[in-house]
């Protein structure tokens, strides 16, 4: 496959060699654990303002909340980056045999066309 790369160069690169695909398939389902997080500490902390407020209990779950926000900040943040690098490498696709931790119907077809 050729592809214009960055400020119009060719670029050719065979499948499975392109940078970072590793690190962006990690990221990505570290990512999604974050968000998971986030949403679970987000709403444990809403129904126990709600219904129980034991003396400590709260702090604990902003802090959690706090953590898991920032860490899905972060990951998102090199995802983002790690995608741009690639973008302007030529690579315009998302690693081969990318598994996105969604469900079946949400999936989208990840294969480069031909």
């Amino acid at each position: 496959m050729t592809w214009t790369g960055h400020a119009g160069r060719m670029t050719h690169r065979p499948p499975g060699t392109a940078r970072y695909d590793r690190t962006v398939r990690a990221v990505m389902w570290l990512d999604a654990f974050w968000s998971v997080t986030f949403i679970l500490a987000a709403v444990v902390a809403a129904v126990v303002a709600v219904v129980w407020t034991p003396s400590g209990v709260p702090a604990v779950l902003v802090a959690a909340t706090f953590v898991s926000a920032v860490a899905l900040a972060a990951c998102g943040a090199v995802t983002g980056a790690l995608l741009m690098i690639r973008m302007n490498e030529g690579d315009f696709y998302l690693p081969p045999d990318l598994r996105l931790p969604l469900p079946a119907f949400m999936r989208p077809d990840l294969r480069a066309p031909r």
